[in-house]
């Protein structure tokens, strides 16, 4: 699927075709505040149908919207669909590697940020 989007109509298409393809959403740097984006989005999701499971090292074993937070992707005991980063840039590619060890279909990061490394690992 190609990265370039050149309307709202195609970014709408796009979007609309990843979500319908990822139900369970691991999403790395979820928080338990909710003034932070990564918990209002998660609580969107939710309320959509997505299974979102939270990523944190600093809540792992906790409960952030009634899911059980984990410290890593790879403890996570269920496949995960996509990986939805809330990190900034410089931990995106690690992260990236990450989500592709354990065959995550798909990798997320928010607007504004961008990696390159994770760009390119993700093609």
């Amino acid at each position: 699927m190609s990265l370039s989007i050149d309307t709202f109509e195609d970014q709408d298409i796009f979007i609309a075709d990843i979500l319908s393809k990822n139900k369970i959403i691991a999403m790395v740097g979820a928080s338990k505040n909710w003034k932070r984006p990564s918990n209002f989005v998660m609580k969107y999701l939710q309320k959509y149908g997505f299974t979102v499971i939270p990523i944190n090292p600093g809540n792992a074993g906790q409960y952030i919207l009634n899911e059980l937070c984990y410290a890593s992707l790879q403890e996570v005991p269920i496949k995960i669909d996509m990986v939805n980063i809330f990190r900034p840039s410089e931990f995106c590619a690690s992260i990236t590697k990450d989500a592709i060890n354990i065959g995550a279909k798909t990798v997320w990061m928010q607007l504004g940020i961008k990696n390159e490394e994770a760009i390119n690992l993700g093609k």
